[in-house]
Order: structure tokens, then C-alpha cells, then sequence
């Protein structure tokens, strides 16, 4: 299948640039220091520029990796990175046969495709059945960086790819959605955002919620929202399960994000029963996966559930 991928520019609806309404400053530098402990700056890059020269280098080294274990005979689930990304996403896929659409919120250079692959050599390799067609999926992605979409355009050309610099012209069935916390820098209200989640058939997000009222924070001089959980659940057309984690890794120094807030950091499942039943069966699939569920601790719970766990283990 020939790359039919689309690059489009639309207008703001949420928030669509570097910074949204919360300017900061993001800095990427390469300094060294002196005997002293002087601080000597060589480089610096500042905002988005920094933001994607970091991410850019960070996730092409990643796919790198993949793609040198693609030649491996000796290849095993644990030696896959980001499993709680990858195999999930092949996990439903493989479970729910009508998704012909995978949507990322925050694509970057669409490294999930080759994670994807990494599953799919895997699978094979273990004689599991019934191996996923990836090239047949229709691969959508919302990045705000005009430099890391040309990159995955570049780096998967025969994928069918349509990218979109801004969630506001990303529109009709999102199939299956995936989403690592951009939907916080994306949106500033659980209402606009279980609008999106409305589109999806399934969505696998790692999402910032609050118990209270949702609330702004701060990172890399961004705004970072928590979504009120209770606003969230009334939108949704339907059932959000927390998979697994409650508290996920803050800035190497500075502020508490949660500012004291009662939130939860983690991973979910958006869909209806029947979906989750379906997907939670892949589970025995084989042993390796069945041991990285119990390693997770993957158990589906309600989000009440889901905070009074956090709010014991926390």
C-alpha cells in the first residue's frame, strides 16, 4: 500500500500550540562545567524547537532499537519496549476485528508502528494464530510539530498515514484511540474531551484525573490539565476502567503536580463490557503475555475503585 499520508494544517479548538494559554519557557541545552562546578553553556534551544529536538533524537533511537530487534531470532516479550503501549494496542486490535483505524494523540514520529511490528514478529514466533494485517490499518495522528510529522512520513512510507497539526481538523471516526497523557496539554475541560473519546470505538489513555473538579498545573512550561473524573464518566457514551498505575513518574526536580490534589495517574480502558471481556481474554493468549498482565497487575476497576486504591497506596 502506497503512503497517502496527509499533513493538515486546521485552527485552534482546544489548545493546538506549543504552549496553550499558559506560557512558559522550555530550554533543551548542552553545557559542560568547569573543575569549579561552573555551569558553561555551548547550545541552547528554547520552546518548541527544544521540544522537538529532544523528542525527535529520544524516539528515533527508539526506533532504532526496534528495528535492530526485528532481526533477532531469539526475540521475546520481554524484550520489547513500551508493552504497556504496544501490546495492548495489537492485544485489542487482535481481539476486536472491525477497528480499522488506529488514533494517536501526540503521534510524534509514530513509533507505535514499529513497536506493533515488534509484537507482530512475536506473536508469529509463539505460533499464535490469526496474526493482525498492520499495513491494512489506517493510521491516523494528531501532532503539533510540523518537524516530527515529516520524520514519520519519512521513516514509514508504506503505511497509510494521515497526520494533523491540530485536534480541531481531525475529524470523523478515530477507531481506536491511543493516548499518553497529550490529551491534559490538548484540553482544558473533561466536557471537550470525552467529546473526542465519543469518536473512538476504544480508547487506551494514561490520563491525569482529579477526584474534585478539574484543575491546571504546569509542566515543561505548558499547561497540564487534570480532568475531573466525575465530569468525565457523565460525558463518555462509554464505561472508563482503570487498567493499572496510579501515580506516574513527576519532573526530576521541582513542583508536586498534583499540588496536594486526591488525583489519579493511569492507565484506562475506555469501551463496553462486552469489548473488555473480549481484550481481557488475550490475557491467555500465552504465557509471556499472561505473566505481563499479573507483572502489571492488570485488573479492570471502576474509578471509584481506582481511588480509594490510590488513595491507600499513595
Amino acid at each position: 500500500m502506497g503512503n497517502s499520508a496527509r499533513v493538515r494544517k486546521g485552527t485552534v479548538v482546544a489548545i493546538s500550540t506549543y504552549y496553550g494559554k499558559n506560557k512558559g519557557k522550555t530550554a533543551l541545552e548542552l553545557y559542560s562545567t568547569t573543575p569549579d562546578g561552573d555551569k558553561v553553556v555551548h547550545r541552547q534551544l528554547c520552546d518548541q524547537e527544544a521540544y522537538d529536538t529532544w523528542h525527535l533524537a529520544d524516539l528515533y533511537k527508539e526506533i532504532l532499537y526496534c528495528r535492530k530487534l526485528m532481526k533477532r531470532t531469539d526475540l521475546n516479550l520481554e524484550s520489547l519496549p513500551r508493552k504497556e503501549k504496544d501490546l495492548l494496542i495489537y492485544l485489542i486490535l487482535y481481539s476486536i476485528r472491525e477497528i480499522s483505524i488506529v488514533t494517536e494523540l501526540g503521534s510524534s514520529l509514530f513509533e507505535m508502528i514499529d513497536g506493533l511490528e515488534l509484537v507482530e514478529r512475536f506473536v508469529k514466533s509463539e505460533g499464535i494464530q490469526k496474526e493482525l494485517d498492520l499495513k491494512s490499518i489506517k493510521y491516523r495522528g494528531i501532532e503539533i510539530s510540523e518537524l516530527l510529522c515529516e520524520s514519520t512520513l519519512d521513516l514509514h512510507p508504506n503505511y497509510d498515514i494521515d497526520l494533523y497539526l491540530s485536534v480541531a481538523n481531525c475529524d470523523g471516526a478515530l477507531g481506536l484511540l491511543y493516548d499518553r497523557c497529550v490529551s491534559s496539554y490538548a484540553f482544558d475541560n473533561a466536557t471537550e474531551l470525552a467529546e473526542f473519546i465519543n469518536r473512538s470505538d476504544v480508547a487506551l489513555m494514561n490520563l491525569f484525573l482529579a477526584k474534585g473538579d478539574s484543575f491546571s498545573s504546569k509542566r515543561l512550561g505548558k499547561q497540564l490539565t487534570y480532568f475531573s473524573a466525575t465530569e468525565l464518566e457523565k460525558n463518555v457514551d462509554k464505561r472508563i476502567f482503570h487498567l493499572f498505575g496510579t501515580k506516574a513518574p513527576g519532573p526530576a526536580s521541582g513542583q508536586d503536580l498534583a499540588g496536594g490534589n486526591e488525583v489519579l495517574e493511569g492507565f484506562f480502558l475506555i469501551c463496553d463490557e462486552q469489548s473488555l471481556d473480549k481484550i481481557m481474554s488475550t490475557s491467555f493468549l500465552n504465557k509471556q503475555i499472561s505473566y505481563f498482565f499479573e507483572a502489571k497487575q492488570v485488573v479492570p476497576k471502576t474509578l471509584h475503585e481506582a481511588f480509594e486504591l490510590a488513595s491507600t497506596s499513595n
